[in-house]
């Protein structure tokens, strides 16, 4: 694998973690495929959908991250990375195209259904989005979208990164225990060989003392 040829480990269990979350989108996505052919307008409220979306979302979200390393400008990493995102967008059409499946005429869910269906997060539709939520990009690369709390989400806090608004509050160079307090990124702790600012409340590396 080209992250850990060079050595980078960070990248290497990111792509793990994105692996796996793809392959669980995959599993569940098995569970709609082998029970809602005849009738593919039912599949966006199962319980399948939930978590097809939330594998999906994650897998995204750790792709996102790897294109944003410096260390994947490099020629090696080129073509893995056009062949994953080629994977991903590939497995986010499919989705859609069933999430957006119209229902027959004169179809819709009886009210058991409505009362315990599931809320998910990700729709095409934006206006879907809670009063108190933004609909923020899915990520930056593909279509789709999330719908986002921006005042406490630590992802995007203070508006869609996605869309290069906000911060993502895990990104703090320094920081170890982070939070999102109204819009804002709020450092609790730093990492070894940091302190705190206590004027800019952001980290800083500790200058290396003199040798003497």
């Amino acid at each position: 694998m080209i992250a850990k040829k060079h050595g980078h480990h960070q990248i290497s269990a990111k792509c793990d973690d994105a692996m796996s979350h793809l392959s669980d989108a995959q599993d569940s996505w098995g569970g709609i495929f082998s029970g809602y052919l005849s009738f593919p307008w039912e599949a966006r409220s199962s319980p399948h959908a939930a978590r097809v979306q939330t594998g999906m979302s994650n897998c995204g979200n750790a792709l996102e991250w790897i294109y944003n390393r410096p260390e994947v400008q490099i020629p090696d990493y080129t073509q893995p990375l056009s062949t994953c995102q080629t994977s991903y967008d590939s497995c986010q059409g499919g989705c859609q195209s069933i999430w957006d499946w119209p229902s027959p005429p004169g179809y819709g869910p009886k009210p058991s259904q409505a009362a315990h269906g599931v809320n998910y997060r990700h729709k095409r539709d934006t206006s879907h989005c809670p009063h108190q939520e933004t609909a923020c990009p899915i990520t930056a690369h593909t279509f789709g979208f999330e719908c986002i709390d921006t005042q406490t989400e630590l992802t995007s806090c203070g508006g869609c990164v996605t869309k290069g608004q906000g911060e993502n509050c895990l990104s703090i160079p320094g920081a170890d225990a982070v939070g999102c307090d109204h819009g804002k990124c709020v450092v609790f702790t730093v990492m070894p060989g940091f302190i705190l600012n206590n004027i800019t409340t952001r980290p800083e590396q500790i200058s290396p003392k003199p040798s003497v």
